[in-house]
């Protein structure tokens, strides 16, 4: 009878908790919908990890971008916001076509460390690192020059009615006409590691590198070398005319070129600037914050500096744009999108 009773009792209290569920459900469904989009997201990443969503701002100036690379990025240029190019560690290419970031390593004939990146267009992308030139035709990525020696090039700039030029290590300097195949070497008298590559015209091209370093070729192979008064690394060189060009280094040292003076413009920092970009209004440096945190991102905009928020601790490298809205920046680990 006890038993009996007790089976009486347990029947009843399913039946009641069946009825509740079914005819008096006032309790939210809020963990199945958060459950369902989790599960949604999981198999978007599964699917294809190179399509992730950016990340919320979360109070910075810009947006953190997935990294489909997953690794360090030296280098990021491109001929419009649709086609950019960023390049890094162990032969990492990777390509953003205006939504998404996805990797083309695969197709790149190499895993040595590639330092710089530069697209004349969408048919001729040029990527330099140890000792390498590989060059993009639109289809293909396929070795355009190899050194015999194992001195890294460190950065590429070109004209379209020019030439292709690169510098790197021990003063390495080479060049490329549009009308040839062949990269002829620069001779100068000086092994100072050279950084970075920038000019007006096919006429008007500088290069940047260690302790102050600043060289000019107004055409052909010969350089001069121009005195800033500076011993500072200098890494970083663009420009929006011959009379309108920046310098950027360590120390937070940048400087400025009006058409006939070299100028230091003062900084609010000491970080290590890397990269160095502008549009029509501002300029844009970025780089390691050794001795303060948040200070690896500054714009400047003619009169006066201001520290840009990050959401990164990390070094970034280089900067590229379009415009003001269209701005990219790559680091050790992050690539950042200015906020809009």
């Amino acid at each position: 009878m006890r038993h009996l009773l007790g089976y009486l009792l347990v029947s009843a209290f399913i039946a009641l908790c069946g009825c509740s569920s079914s005819d008096n459900n006032n309790t939210p469904d809020i963990g199945v919908t958060v459950d369902s989009a989790v599960t949604d997201l999981a198999a978007v990443d599964t699917l294809s990890p190179d399509i992730t969503p950016d990340l919320p701002p979360a109070n910075t100036d810009w947006i953190s971008m997935s990294n489909p690379a997953g690794g360090q990025l030296l280098s990021i240029h491109g001929t419009s916001a649709t086609n950019i190019y960023a390049v890094g560690a162990q032969g990492t290419v990777i390509h953003f076509d205006g939504s998404v970031w996805r990797t083309v390593s695969f197709n790149v004939p190499t895993k040595t460390q590639l330092h710089g990146v530069f697209a004349l267009d969408e048919k001729a992308v040029y990527a330099v690192g140890d000792g390498l030139i590989l060059k993009y035709d639109g289809t293909n990525w396929t070795e355009d020059h190899k050194s015999s020696y194992s001195s890294a090039f460190r950065a590429a700039w070109g004209h379209p009615q020019g030439s292709m030029y690169t510098v790197g290590e021990q003063g390495t300097i080479k060049s490329r006409s549009s009308s040839s195949s062949y990269w002829s070497t620069h001779y100068i008298s000086s092994s100072t590691n050279l950084h970075a590559v920038w000019g007006s015209a096919p006429d008007d091209v500088y290069a940047v590198g260690d302790g102050g370093k600043l060289l000019h070729n107004t055409g052909g192979t010969s350089w001069s070398e121009i005195d800033l008064g500076v011993e500072t690394h200098l890494r970083a060189i663009w420009g929006r005319a011959k009379d309108d060009i920046y310098i950027a280094g360590y120390d937070g040292l940048v400087i400025h070129f009006d058409g006939t003076n070299w100028t230091k413009i003062a900084t609010p920092t000491s970080s290590y600037f890397y990269g160095l970009w502008g549009d029509a209004k501002n300029i844009y440096v970025v780089g390691h914050a050794l001795f303060a945190a948040g200070e690896s991102v500054f714009r400047y905009d003619g009169s006066g500096w201001t520290k840009m928020t990050a959401p990164t601790t990390a070094p970034l490298n280089a900067i590229w744009g379009t415009d003001e809205k269209e701005i990219f920046i790559v680091g050790n680990v992050d690539i950042l999108r200015r906020k809009k």
